[in-house]
């Protein structure tokens, strides 16, 4: 039996602000914790502790991505958000 993913425990605070600013977010498990819309735009969401590590699933797919011009955002605190936010 699968159990539950670990959730940081950052990411209440950060999922309740993002929304607060406007993000539309949707929970997911992999290979990030996320996925959210801002202004139009999609884009898939890990959110880490200040000091956490990507897993190297989360590392490949970011890496994947990005070889496609993709872009997945890493939030490890407010300010990641209001970044993103712009």
């Amino acid at each position: 039996m699968r159990r539950a993913a670990k959730r940081d425990a950052n990411e209440p605070e950060l999922i309740k602000q993002a929304r607060q600013v406007g993000w539309f977010l949707t929970k997911l498990d992999t290979p990030v914790d996320w996925l959210g819309c801002w202004r139009g735009k999609w884009y898939p969401i890990e959110i880490k502790a200040k000091k956490g590590d990507l897993t190297k699933a989360q590392f490949l797919f970011i890496a994947s991505a990005r070889w496609y011009q993709a872009q997945v955002l890493v939030w490890r605190d407010i300010e990641d958000v209001l970044e993103a936010s712009k």
